[in-house]
């Protein structure tokens, strides 16, 4: 019967994240025409593209590489992507065979083939570990967590990140089952394509796995040695094949060097000298590399891995609603720590697993004196007197029982009373704003209120006041004491320049107060919890599943730590600036987690008065006599009829949670709103005329442009500045047509030189998305501020006249189309040396009719353009400085000084080509003598 609800439950879920899925990411696709972009998309576009290089020029050249050459001409391959497998492009060449060649099928089939797996893997795990009801509630986190992870499902490459994690998961899982050979060979193949895959990745997932199964089966070394050895064997063969794919087309000796540099460049970019090496090394073997030269120096810390969960993800759900959810979840792990004659013990599920055992020195003698020394750590000045209480407590415990439940509740309150003050603090508020009396009062009342009621109640008889053991009287004194001084500091672990965002949009939709009072709600639930236990409130079949959450949350962040340890410059740049998918494997997790506790708190009493009312009269009365709770889950097991209290307990936690659903779904409803996914909704008509066929050069990632076009596009980063200058050899617009013009051919072809538009196109950030709201978005953030795009709206250009054909006119000013003009002026040369600066020269003649001025110049052109029609003007300089125009002419028609002129004159060139005029180049001032002066008078 029990096997049939629970089979019953879990398709039940299924069924429903089926249908959630299919709803929520069809309606995100149909929004943004099946074409999202929110901070990137563009590995989508570069796995479409690596699969048509791979599906029409094959592996003779590029061995089977990521080919990432951005062209259609044969001899502009290949480009090599040496730093990793690339696995999704696999997948994206079986869909281009088959016939999906636009990037909008590839998205669509990716999205619900792929991604449903992957959401059918997380909910298949975590029903096994904890249950039906908390994988659905995991998988809808995951699934409307707008910017960590619903914008990656459907990036046709980021999406096989979830499909790996819980795939590795599950067959960890199964090596220890009854189908153990099936389950070997499923984890060899998944480990095999694992690692042809992105190496931080892999790295990630291979260490969380391989602890995972140290947890599960620490007491069958047999079946862990073997687990190990088929993810080492999976491993094996996905490794070897790259590096036989790599040494075929660089060489052994080529393929060391190209670890070597990479890893410095990702990890110790200090050396100045580095940058020449790489780009030596990489031009020459045609190798695709991001300089993103990070010097993780001063990121190999503790404080900076800590920093990065807040700074990178828990600051994306506000500081206010991560508080929440992260005390709730220390309350529960902090409940989970029970006493035994043995030590402090961390309860674990029934069928085994890692089992954590804290032994004291004694007892309670030693078990207080290190309450004593923590306290010490904590408490200075006037604390000194609870310090000396509680290091009294077993003896106050052996003659008053109910003194130290009310010492520990002056210490609850008092700790309550600062928590209030910081929260006001993490609510955007200040200090002396929160700190008032009545707030002070209320907290005060509230910790002995609730430390008396609460405890009493959970025993059902208020004369059993005394017996909650001192041990679970110190854990919720210390978790609460904790919580307080977390509060205090972790406003540092945040970025500071997103407080508009935070602070605004996203949590301004209540009061300040109103937070502030979620805030010591789930302090209120935390200390409960830690007070009583985690299976005294939960029940033990519930507290066993927080259990095995905290398991793979444990796992996870020690595996995240040691990555983050070893190349903490790689998932910098990699992952936390990018909001791509690592962390958000805990980080939802947790917030789910935290979800979990509240949704069972407040629907324990519910749950428990309708089971009362389905049972039979004889179980009712046995209920009623011995406590159906008592016979199920031992001696600390409340009785089963609600109290009061309980229901009081239970309000507040579904208050909390209604008021943590709501701010979820309004957090995730603002991102969407402030980050739309239609961001470069524009690119789809690239695919028509007069782009079509086209050549461009971008101010980002090529690859969505060129999918597009079915053209040559390459990245210039200094174009943009629309810098022209006049050299010695012609004019020379700033440019950077080296670094990451990833075409084989580019020395021998010129015209990538000359790429028909240029497209400005400005990525969504959530800095950006800050500065938007307060007004005060830098200029490097707007297309019209660039100096291509502002100089081609103004008209203000010299020399290359470029012509803006579409903008962005939403008022984000985030992308804009430009038509290059590459028909260079011609300019004049300067005269030899020694002929004097000026690059226009002047002599006079004397004639019978006056002086003749011969005015000479060197005319020349970049491209040999001919001369046609240059002009030529004289001047006369007058007192004030100005230049009155005298007389024009050309080349071939004679210059004579006007009769009676006098003074001091200057001479201009402007020269020509048949459709370009170059700039105006003066002579020297010069002046006609007296005896010329007085034949022109007469």
């Amino acid at each position: 019967m029990v096997w049939a609800r629970a089979v019953s439950n879990y398709r039940v879920g299924l069924g429903c994240l089926v249908l959630v899925y299919i709803a929520l990411y069809g309606l995100l696709l149909v929004w943004t025409g099946f074409r999202p972009y929110v901070l990137d998309n563009n590995e989508s576009y570069s796995a479409l593209i690596h699969a048509s290089n791979l599906y029409h020029l094959g592996v003779a050249k590029s061995f089977g590489l990521t080919d990432e050459a951005y062209g259609p001409n044969p001899l502009a391959h290949p480009y090599i992507h040496t730093h990793q497998g690339n696995m999704p492009r696999l997948f994206a060449l079986v869909l281009y065979a088959i016939g999906a060649r636009t990037i909008e099928s590839q998205i669509a089939i990716t999205t619900f083939t792929v991604g449903l797996l992957g959401m059918a893997f997380v909910y298949h795990y975590f029903a096994k570990t904890s249950g039906a009801a908390f994988a659905l509630m995991a998988c809808l986190t995951m699934m409307t967590d707008y910017v960590l992870f619903a914008q990656w499902q459907v990036n046709t490459y980021r999406v096989w990140h979830v499909v790996f994690v819980f795939s590795s998961l599950l067959c960890a899982h199964g090596i220890g089952g009854p189908r153990r050979r099936l389950w070997s060979i499923l984890m060899v193949v998944n480990y095999a394509f694992l690692f042809y895959f992105e190496f931080i990745f892999v790295a990630f997932v291979s260490m969380f796995v391989g602890l995972y199964c140290v947890c599960l089966y620490v007491r069958s070394p047999s079946v862990l040695f073997r687990a190990w050895m088929t993810q080492a064997a999976g491993a094996a063969c996905g490794m070897l094949t790259l590096l036989l794919q790599l040494a075929g087309y660089l060489g052994w000796a080529e393929l060391a060097k190209d670890i070597r540099l990479t890893y410095v460049a990702r990890n110790a970019a200090g050396n100045p000298q580095l940058l020449p090496e790489l780009q030596q090394f990489y031009e020459a073997h045609n190798i695709v590399f991001w300089y993103n030269l990070v010097d993780s120096a001063p990121l190999r810390s503790i404080t900076a891995l800590v920093r990065t969960f807040f700074n990178w993800n828990f600051e994306v759900h506000t500081p206010v609603f991560s508080l929440i959810v992260l005390t709730v979840m220390v309350g529960a792990c902090t409940g989970l720590i029970e006493w035994s004659p043995f030590g402090v013990r961390l309860r674990t599920i029934p069928d085994g697993g890692l089992r954590f055992v804290v032994r004291w020195a004694g007892r309670y003698d030693g078990m207080w004196s290190a309450v004593g020394w923590l306290q010490g750590r904590f408490l200075t000045g006037s604390d000194a007197l609870n310090r000396r209480l509680l290091l009294a407590l077993p003896m106050l415990r052996a003659t008053l029982r109910w003194l130290p439940l009310l010492v520990g509740a002056c210490l609850l309150s008092r700790v309550l009373v600062r928590y209030a003050v910081v929260a006001g603090v993490a609510s955007g508020g200040s200090r002396s704003r929160y700190g008032g009396l009545l707030l002070t009062s209320v907290a005060l009342c509230g910790g002995i209120v609730l430390s008396l009621g609460l405890s009493a109640s959970a025993r059902g008889v208020w004369r059993r006041l005394g017996r909650v053991p001192l041990h679970r009287i110190a854990m919720a004194f210390f978790t609460i004491l904790w919580m307080e001084r977390f509060v205090s500091k972790h406003h540092k672990f945040y970025d500071q320049s997103l407080r508009p965002l935070w602070l605004g949009a996203l949590q301004n939709w209540v009061p300040d107060r109103m937070n502030q009072v979620a805030v010591l709600v789930a302090v209120v639930l935390a200390t409960h919890i830690a007070l009583l236990g985690t299976r005294r409130v939960l029940g033990a079949e519930q507290a066993a599943r927080v259990v095995s959450i905290v398991r793979y949350l444990a796992c996870g962040f020690a595996a995240y730590a040691v990555v983050y340890m070893l190349s903490p410059g790689y998932v910098m740049s990699g992952y936390l600036e990018r909001s791509a998918p690592l962390t958000v494997f805990l980080t939802d997790v947790l917030v789910a987690g935290g979800f979990y506790v509240m949704v069972i708190i407040g629907g324990q009493p519910l749950w428990r008065q309708l089971r009362r009312g389905r049972q039979t009269p004889w179980q009712h009365q046995l209920d009623s006599r011995w406590g159906a709770g008592r016979v199920r889950q031992g001696v600390w097991c409340s009785l089963s009829r609600p109290t009061a209290a309980r229901w009081a307990v239970s309000g507040l936690a579904l208050t909390l949670t209604l008021f943590s659903m709501a701010y979820w779904i309004h957090l995730q409803s603002s991102y969407a709103r402030l980050l739309p996914a239609t961001h470069f909704s524009f690119l789809h008509i690239l695919r028509d005329l007069p782009y079509r066929g086209a050549s461009f050069v971008v101010s980002t990632y090529a690859a969505p442009v060129s999918s597009f076009t079915g053209q040559w596009a390459y990245y210039d980063r200094m174009i943009s500045s629309g810098n022209v200058m006049l050299v010695d050899s012609g004019y020379l617009l700033e440019r950077d047509a080296r670094t990451y013009l990833w075409l084989a051919d580019r020395w021998e072809n010129r015209g990538y030189l000359k790429p028909r538009y240029y497209v400005c196109m400005v990525a969504q950030t959530l800095r950006l998305a800050a500065e938007r709201l307060v007004d005060a978005v830098p200029p490097h953030s707007k297309c019209s501020s660039l100096g291509l795009v502002r100089n081609a709206l103004s008209g203000d250009q010299e020399g290359l006249h470029h012509r803006v054909v579409v903008r962005d006119e939403s008022g984000r000013d985030s992308w804009a189309i430009l038509e290059l003009d590459w028909e260079y002026p011609p300019y004049l040369e300067a005269f030899p040396e020694g002929a004097g600066g000026a690059r226009v020269r002047v002599t006079l003649r004397e004639r019978e009719d006056g002086a003749l001025l011969h005015v000479s110049y060197r005319y020349a052109h970049q491209e040999g353009a001919p001369e046609r029609g240059s002009v030529i003007r004289l001047y006369r300089l007058m007192s004030n400085g100005t230049m009155k125009a005298l007389r024009e002419t050309t080349p071939r028609q004679p210059l004579v000084l006007p009769p009676g002129s006098t003074g001091q004159f200057v001479a201009s060139v402007i020269p020509r080509t048949s459709s370009k005029s170059g700039r105006e180049y003066f002579s020297d001032p010069f002046g006609a003598g007296a005896r010329i002066a007085e034949r022109l008078s007469q």
